[in-house]
């Protein structure tokens, strides 16, 4: 989209189309959180998490409405949900770029503690029937 403000020309594009560009040596890992919580991931590349955080959203427009706030981290505003009324924000990210934005670093502890978790009570289960 062009417009013309003062007698300069101004050019908009999608962040979309500003995503990162791999750097074929250099692996990121990208996660899908919000302000609280831990969602998703990781993921291999930008628009795998996207594509995920589209799923999540429900997305049903043409194009999603993704921002870009730094070079590795976009914030996805999925379509308003008239059922839960609400309208659900992910951030995708990497961990150092969510780090730089001021994110905590225990966000990204949430799956680790969950999968401790998990694996403490299947072990938990399986000793409690063993001895019954």
């Amino acid at each position: 989209m062009q417009t013309e403000r003062g007698g300069q020309e101004i050019r908009k594009e999608s962040a979309l189309k500003r995503a990162p560009e791999p750097k074929g040596w250099q692996y990121m890992d990208w996660h899908i959180i919000n302000h609280k919580d831990y969602i998703d991931g990781p993921f291999d590349s930008f628009e795998a998490a996207l594509a995920e955080a589209c799923a999540l959203g429900n997305e049903t427009r043409p194009e999603p409405r993704v921002k870009r706030r730094s070079d590795q981290f976009f914030v996805y505003r999925a379509p308003y949900d008239r059922e839960e009324k609400w309208r659900p924000e992910f951030w995708i990210c990497t961990k150092d770029g969510a780090l730089r934005l001021g994110v905590t670093e225990e966000l990204f502890n949430q799956p680790l503690l969950e999968m401790a978790l998990s694996s403490s009570s299947f072990d938990l289960r399986r000793t409690t029937a063993a001895g019954d």
